[in-house]
């Protein structure tokens, strides 16, 4: 196939943890509508579920499960929601607004292992606590869907990087979550997971 201009923007797939217990029944990933179709069928009020990141996909999940009436307990190594990305003011914010919810957050925090009986029943932290679960999703980033592609430079982390116009190489450019740019906050190369990051860069190409 030629073309005249090529915007590569194949998405990512999500990360797992490789942890003990981590292929138990009722442990999922949200990269689709097979997997949110699943998330809502377990969903039901009274059930308790245990986010693993405090990522955009681990807290507008947990608002969403707040909303159905489960209980949601957050684990991630972070002290502050969004502290890298939008800094500990905002990142703050977004936490207290979950907290409103009654959502729970256990911050500083990793996981160990999951247990249970054929399906998830439990997550073991590193601490030795452990946390009931129905269910468990992991939000713990995505690695993108780069292997692939030939002849363009790809970054350790499979990523392309692209200028302020999202541009990789002459007449190529990347969009979504595969595309790693300058933050203009501090000169330092990130990726953004989030759908909108695609939706804007379709118009700035």
């Amino acid at each position: 196939m030629k073309y005249d201009k090529l915007l590569l923007a194949m998405g990512s797939v999500p990360r797992i943890l490789n942890a003990p217990g981590s292929n138990l029944g009722n442990i999922f990933t949200l990269r689709s509508s097979v997997d949110a179709d699943k998330l809502k069928s377990m969903a039901k009020k009274g059930s308790t579920a245990v986010i693993i990141g405090a990522s955009f996909i681990g807290l507008e999940t947990s608002t969403n499960l707040a909303d159905r009436g489960v209980s949601v307990t957050i684990v991630a190594p972070e002290s502050v929601p969004f502290d890298r990305l939008l800094g500990s003011e905002i990142g703050n914010m977004y936490k207290n607004l979950h907290e409103e919810k009654g959502n729970r957050f256990m911050l500083g925090s990793t996981v160990k292992a999951f247990e249970g009986d054929g399906v998830v029943q439990q997550v073991v932290l590193e601490s030795g606590e452990k946390l009931p679960a129905d269910f468990v999703i992991l939000g713990v980033g995505v690695q993108p869907a780069t292997k692939f592609l030939k002849g363009i430079d790809l970054n350790p982390d499979g990523s392309v990087s692209v200028d302020r116009h999202f541009q990789a190489a002459e007449d190529i450019y990347a969009a979504g979550d595969i595309a790693s740019f300058k933050w203009w906050f501090t000169g330092e190369e990130i990726r953004i997971e989030h759908w909108r990051l695609a939706l804007q860069a379709w118009y700035d190409c």
